[in-house]
C-alpha cells in the first residue's frame, strides 16, 4: 500500500508528549510575564493573603470544636 502512513503509538504518544509540553512552557511564560505587572502581582499577592487568612480561620475553628 503506497501513500499510506502509519504511525506507531510511541509515535503518536511522542506528538502528545510535545504539545503538553509547549502548553505548560507557555502557560508558565504568560504567567511569569503576568506577575511581572504591578496589578497582577498585586492581585496575585492579595489572594495568596486572603488564602491564608481563610487557612487560619479554619486552623482557629478546628481549635474551638475540638473538645
Amino acid at each position: 500500500m503506497t501513500g499510506t502512513h502509519t504511525f506507531s503509538y510511541e509515535q503518536e504518544k511522542n506528538k502528545f508528549g510535545e504539545a503538553n509540553m509547549i502548553k505548560s512552557l507557555s502557560t508558565l511564560v504568560l504567567i511569569v510575564a503576568l506577575t511581572g505587572c504591578g496589578t497582577t502581582g498585586g492581585i496575585l499577592n492579595g489572594t495568596g493573603v486572603v488564602l491564608e487568612g481563610i487557612a487560619t480561620d479554619l486552623q482557629g475553628a478546628a481549635g474551638v470544636l475540638d473538645y
